[in-house]
This record gives structure tokens, C-alpha cells and sequence, in this order.
């Protein structure tokens, strides 16, 4: 008798069931005790906050909203992770309320608003775990621990902020979705029936916005009937930006989509909003100064006795000279028969554009070259011809006693003397002396 196997259908079948019982399993053993976990986090660390928000708000000064990284109106909450967020809590940590910016465990689940009609502001997170797991309060706490329904907004009316945790569940459109507004006026109400909206944007053929919960739904709205969508340069316009740092994304534009800023190389930042009419974009652009300091000149050299003090130009090739100084010591000759008996010390500083003060120390020797000393007395003097034997003597053409060569140019005469196997050039001019047809006149 011929066995029968399971078919195609049954084989699906089973593997559907396993998939179902993995996924069961996988959420409750899993993802629920992480939600838990996190969520747990969170209660702690959002009644933190939101006392730091309290106590900043004594002084009348809370937080503020920020939109397209300006203080402004805002008719949502900021939510974790968006610029807006961002800037309203990095106020917490300027004015050292709290260490840094919160970040939730998932990193999405805080959001911060502040009503400034009504004086009134909320910090909360978004809780992921399941109701039954929870405390009594069904997840929502506010600051004088009254305890409240899940989704409603409730503030301490004593202190104006609560402390709120929301089980917003899935994020979900409201009536505002597929209705019809004017590209001049973007829909406030009805956005989300669950979940916490975005601010509606304007792109080519609509509105569009998010509700974010445990899943984003996204939502949109169309311009009305005959009216065209034209690009709008957003807030970035005509400011002033630096070569390396291009206009934030969220200041480029108020309607439409914006092209990626490019240096055109004519002092600008420009970029383009998109629409059926498209607007043209701009911003200054500012040079970065990496410029650092660095010595002069002089540097490491030799400055020779008697030539008076180095000018500015000879201290520092970049920057400003500081901390100039002079510090003698008992001379000695260097390996190539330089004469040194001090240095010369100071500092080159420069300030760039990201003013970052750059300092570089320097130094100089001081003393005779070598050049100099190995040159005999009649080195740069004038040659009378009553004295000329003794002049031009190899005593008086070389210090060092060992001339190695020497030669009469019809004005005067160039000679080297070798000192520490150097040879250095001498020279020395004949007093009021012409050549006149082969025969020297020596004026006497």
C-alpha cells in the first residue's frame, strides 16, 4: 500500500500556525517586558524633567517652542528627536535645570509643549505596554499626582505644568485627512483622531502631516480647486552662513521641496523650493579662516649684534608677536663658527573665524656670524694706498689665518677666508682710486 504524504495546502498550513504561535510568543516573552522596562524608565525620568521645567518656570521662563529653529508659536507638541524638541530642551541644559537633553529609551517617545496663552505646558511620553500590565491610572499621571483617563490632556493648575504619560495606542487620521484647504491656510484641527500630529507641510499637490503612536499613520489634505502651489523660501533666506556650514534643512523653505544648498562660488549659499512656480533661495556665505600663526622669518636663525631690535614682519609670518624677551648667556661658537651669546624669544598668536586663538612659540639666536668673525679687520674698510701692504696682509684679510683665495675687481678686492671648513666671502674698497688707460690714480 502506497503511503500518502501532506500536501502543499497542509504544509502552509502548519507553517502559518508556527509563525502565528513564534509571533505570540515572541510579543509577550520579548517585546512586552521591553516595553515594560522602557516604559517603566520613562515615569522616572519624565517626573525629572518635568520638575526641571518647574523650576525654570518660576523665574517666568519656561522652555520655549521653537519652529523652523526659531522661537515661535507652536499649535502640536515637539516631539523627541525633531530640532523643535531639541532646542526646547537644550534650554533645560544651558541653564544647568538638567544635565542633558532627555532621550527616551526607544528614542520617540517624549514630546514637549508649551501653551504660552494659557501658561500652560505638558511633558510627557508616548507608553508602548500593554493597559492590563500597568498601574490603576491606566498610564496617565500628572505632577500633583492626581491620576486621570487615558488620552486626556490634564495640567497642574497650580505649577501650569503636568507631568503626562499617554497610552496613545495606533496612530490614526483624522476628518482633516483627504479634505480640501488652501495653500494659504493649512488645516489646525481634526488632524489625528489618535496618536500626536505633526505640523502639516505643503508639497505639490497637498498637505500632509503624522500622527505618531505605536505605529505613524500619514495623513494628507489637497489644495482647493484652481489654485496652484508656489514654492516660499523658508527663514534661512538672506541670513549668513559659513563656507563649511550650509542653511539648517528646516530654515531653507515655508512651502514646497527644497534642493540640497551649493556653494555657487559668489559668496552664496542657493538653493530652490519646488512647486509649480518654484522660488529661488539664497543665503551669504562667509569664508572660513583656518589661517594659523607661525613664525617669522628669523626663526631659528641667527640675529647678528649691533642691527638693532627684529621689526614685527621679521618676529611673525602670521599673527601678532607677544611675550618678547632676551636671554644672554656666555657665548660659545656653533659647529659652522657662528659666535652666540643669547636668544631671542616670543610668541606668535592669531584669532580665525571660528575664533580659535592659534599661538606658536618662537626663537632666535644672537651673536656674530660666522662670516664675520672668520673676516680679518680690513674686512669692509677702505684701502688707503699708504697702507696698502699692511692692509692687505693675510693677517689682516683673515681671523682665522687661512685665506684661500683673493682677487682685485678694478674697485677694490674680494677674498674668503676658510673658518671650520666654511669659506666666507671678505671684501674691502680702495680709497678715491681710477683706473684711467692701464694706470691707477691713487689721488695724491
Amino acid at each position: 500500500m502506497k503511503k500518502k504524504g501532506f500536501t502543499l495546502i497542509e504544509l502552509l498550513a502548519v507553517c502559518a500556525i508556527i509563525f502565528m504561535i513564534s509571533s505570540v510568543v515572541y510579543a509577550n516573552i520579548v517585546v512586552e517586558p521591553r516595553n515594560q522596562a522602557n516604559d517603566a524608565h520613562a515615569q522616572v525620568e519624565v517626573a525629572e524633567v518635568a520638575k526641571a521645567i518647574k523650576t525654570k518656570a518660576l523665574d517666568g521662563n519656561p522652555p520655549r517652542n521653537y519652529v523652523g529653529g526659531t522661537v515661535s508659536s507652536r499649535t502640536t507638541p515637539a516631539r523627541e528627536g525633531t530640532d523643535s524638541y531639541n532646542r526646547s530642551m537644550q534650554e533645560l541644559v544651558n541653564g544647568k535645570f538638567y544635565p542633558e537633553i532627555p532621550t527616551s529609551p526607544d528614542g520617540e517617545s517624549y514630546f514637549y509643549f508649551y501653551d504660552e496663552a494659557k501658561n500652560e505646558g505638558v511633558f510627557g511620553a508616548i507608553l508602548k505596554s500593554k493597559r492590563e500590565n500597568r498601574s490603576s491610572n491606566n498610564g496617565c499621571i500628572v505632577s500633583n499626582g492626581k491620576s486621570c483617563s487615558v488620552n486626556e490632556d490634564l495640567f497642574d493648575s497650580d505649577n501650569k505644568f503636568a507631568i503626562i504619560f499617554k497610552s496613545i495606542g495606533l496612530g490614526e487620521c483624522g476628518q482633516a485627512n483627504g479634505a480640501t484647504y488652501s495653500t494659504d491656510s493649512a488645516p489646525t484641527g481634526n488632524l489625528c483622531n489618535n496618536g500626536i500630529e505633526s505640523i502639516p507641510t505643503a508639497g505639490q499637490s497637498g498637505w500632509s502631516w503624522e500622527c505618531l503612536g505605536e505605529t505613524t499613520a500619514t495623513c494628507s489634505a489637497s489644495f482647493e480647486s484652481g489654485e496652484t502651489f508656489a514654492g516660499e523660501c523658508g527663514s534661512g533666506n538672506g541670513q549668513t552662513y559659513s563656507e563649511n556650514t550650509p542653511p539648517p534643512s528646516e530654515t531653507l523653505c515655508n512651502f514646497g521641496t527644497a534642493t540640497v544648498p551649493v556653494n555657487n562660488n559668489e559668496g552664496s549659499w542657493v538653493w530652490e523650493c519646488s512647486g509649480l512656480t518654484p522660488a529661488s533661495c539664497s543665503a551669504n556665505l562667509t569664508l572660513e579662516d583656518n589661517t594659523v600663526a607661525s613664525c617669522g622669518p628669523i626663526q631659528e636663525q641667527l640675529w647678528p649684534n649691533g642691527s638693532g631690535m627684529p621689526q614685527e614682519s621679521d618676529l611673525c609670518s602670521t599673527g601678532e608677536s607677544n611675550n618678547f624677551n632676551f636671554i644672554p648667556f656666555e657665548g660659545s661658537f656653533d659647529s659652522i663658527g657662528n659666535w652666540v651669546d643669547g636668544n631671542y624669544e616670543w610668541s606668535c598668536s592669531y584669532t580665525n573665524s571660528s575664533q580659535e586663538n592659534n599661538n606658536v612659540s618662537c626663537f632666535a639666536r644672537t651673536g656674530i656670524p660666522a662670516s664675520n668673525y672668520a673676516c680679518g679687520p680690513t674686512n669692509g674698510s677702505l684701502v688707503y694706498p699708504q697702507s696698502i701692504s699692511s692692509s692687505l696682509s693675510e693677517d689682516n684679510l683673515c681671523n682665522s689665518n687661512d685665506l684661500t683665495s683673493s682677487n682685485f675687481n678694478g674697485y677694490g678686492w674680494n677674498w674668503t677666508c676658510n673658518y671650520n671648513n666654511v669659506d666666507h666671502a671678505c671684501s674691502a674698497t680702495w680709497y678715491d682710486g681710477g683706473y684711467h688707460e692701464g694706470v691707477w690714480d691713487f689721488g695724491y
